[in-house]
């Protein structure tokens, strides 16, 4: 399946900047909680070797100076899910499962823009001009990422030929997969998609399991990973403030059943079933919690 994919770097450290511009050209990290440990969830480019989910401890220890802002998920989906909306009046095929990077599946849309460079036009123009993004076109997910990374911002490129081989100088870090995993393919001094390529896939299995077979495939520019389109559906948002610190889970649990109430008056006004209720806290400290039911 061909794939239009579009990549903006550093989505949410550019959604903070558009509301505080002031942290433009900074030092800063965001962070966000996962259990009791702190990782990283973006940087700025400045900051070279800081990773997705690396611990803010690490992170520290190589930029002592950097500014910490706590991870705001909610304002960041609102942001994107802004840009998908629009961008499901290009295709109706349009995945966005992680802020920063869209899948668009771009078959038989010829019909409607004679070219690829035609559509990824038209695409582009639809993501606000406040972020850098760059757009990917190849057959399969990951390839049309990896094409998306190497393009400037601005610019699109499209892969066909020999795809591996255009891969062979790109670091492994570049991979699907989680920072353990890519930690410990460079300490076997696998630190390119063509050293990934050339090693057995045995070797890999024995010591990755199941992703080590995954891995393999990516290098060689395997990828069977579908499309998952956005389903239709319609969102309802209530909040609350409480009028005090608080850490009476009588008084939390009253406000969260007055947002339901609120919530389901309107469902029930508009005869609607629910998918997915997401509740979504933020202390006075700026912490941000999340749960999905």
């Amino acid at each position: 399946m061909k794939i239009l994919c579009i990549h903006i770097p550093h989505f949410p450290l550019n959604c903070e900047i558009q509301r505080y511009p002031e942290f433009a050209g900074h030092e800063a990290a965001i962070v966000f909680a996962e259990g009791s440990q702190k990782l990283i969830l973006d940087h700025a480019s400045g900051l070279k070797g800081l990773q997705q989910g690396m611990p803010l401890q690490q992170a520290l220890s190589m930029y002592g100076g950097m500014e910490i802002l706590q991870a705001d998920m909610q304002h960041y989906w609102s942001v994107f899910n802004r840009i998908l909306d629009a961008l499901e009046f290009k295709s109706p095929l349009v995945e966005g499962l992680e802020p920063g990077n869209i899948y668009i599946g771009i078959d038989g849309m010829q019909f409607i823009y004679p070219s690829d460079e035609m559509l990824a036009k038209a695409v582009q123009e639809t993501v606000p001009s406040a972020f850098e993004s760059s757009i990917g076109i190849a057959e399969g997910k990951f390839a049309a990422y990896l094409a998306a990374v190497q393009s400037r911002a601005g610019h699109i490129n499209i892969l066909d030929g020999d795809v591996p081989s255009l891969f062979d100088s790109l670091s492994c870090d570049l991979l699907p997969v989680s920072l353990k995993i890519k930690e410990r393919l460079h300490q076997f001094g696998l630190h390119t998609m063509g050293q990934l390529a050339r090693v057995p896939a045995s070797h890999l299995q024995s010591q990755f399991g199941p992703e080590g077979g995954r891995i393999k495939q990516l290098a060689r520019d395997h990828d069977d990973t579908p499309l998952y389109p956005r389903m239709s559906e319609e969102t309802f948002e209530e909040s609350t403030t409480l009028a005090a610190i608080t850490v009476s889970l009588d008084l939390i649990m009253m406000a969260l059943e007055s947002l339901l109430s609120q919530s389901f008056i309107r469902l029930g006004q508009k005869r609607l079933g629910i998918s997915r209720i997401t509740l979504w806290t933020r202390s006075w400290v700026s912490e941000h919690g999340e749960r999905d039911i």
